[in-house]
Parts: C-alpha cells; sequence; structure tokens
C-alpha cells in the first residue's frame, strides 16, 4: 500500500514541475503514444531525454525517468496514463504541490472557486455522444 502512495506523490511531484516548466499538454500526449509503440521501456527512456532537452521540461523529465528507469512498460504506461489524467485536471495556476493529497487539495480549492463555468459537462457529454450526430 505505501508503494502506491510513493506512486501518487511522485506523480503529484511530476506534475507540479510541468506545470512551473509550462510543459505543452501535446508532449505529455507524446510521452504516452510512443510507450504505447514500444515494448522497451528504455527506448521511452530515451524519448522522453530527447524531447525534454528540446523542449526544456528537463527537470520534470528527471523526476519521470528516475521513476520509471526501473520499471517495464506496463508499468511505464500506467504511471503515464494517469500522469496525464492529472496534469489535465489541474489548470496553469496549480502547481505549487509536492504530494498526492495537496495535489488533490489544490483541485478541490481550484474547483469550488472555478464552479459555475460550464466546461465539465459539456466535455463529458461530446465524449459520450460518438455517433449519436451531436457535435
Amino acid at each position: 500500500m505505501s508503494q502506491s502512495v510513493s506512486l501518487y506523490d511522485i506523480i503529484a511531484k511530476a506534475v507540479s514541475q510541468a506545470k512551473r516548466e509550462r510543459l505543452n499538454p501535446t508532449q505529455v500526449n507524446n510521452m504516452l503514444e510512443f510507450s504505447q509503440s514500444t515494448d522497451n521501456v528504455n527506448d521511452l527512456l530515451i524519448f522522453i531525454m530527447r524531447q525534454a532537452s528540446r523542449n526544456h521540461f528537463v527537470e520534470t523529465a528527471k523526476i519521470l525517468v528516475k521513476y520509471l528507469k526501473d520499471k517495464d512498460i506496463m508499468k511505464a504506461r500506467e504511471f503515464l496514463g494517469l500522469f496525464k489524467w492529472s496534469f489535465e485536471a489541474l489548470n496553469e495556476t496549480q502547481s505549487n504541490f509536492d504530494n498526492f493529497s495537496s495535489m488533490v487539495n489544490s483541485f478541490v480549492t481550484s474547483t469550488n472557486t472555478e464552479s459555475g463555468k460550464g466546461q465539465g459537462r459539456g466535455a463529458y457529454e461530446h465524449h459520450t455522444n460518438y455517433g449519436r450526430g451531436h457535435p
């Protein structure tokens, strides 16, 4: 159980750093997509390091690589998927947290202050209406 907490704390640290470095969401997607195209975690590590040096998110990449270097590709994919979801869940101003609990609290606090913007339900309906003639 403590390993799960550690996994989530590492994700929170990586997301916090990624927000500070203004990591482009496309880069997060690229990492996850590349992980799905290879069976070798070392290929993924090289891809992340290359992308980081080209796109200036070296500190985030260090957190990711440090965690992923001893994992198999399935664990790497799981980690990057959770990283992506967490990254997408938080807005640009939310970057001051260092563990999972404080990341969740940051989300809850911002969600309470930003409720009423109405994006959540529309996005959900958009994804659930595929093939039904809705935009």
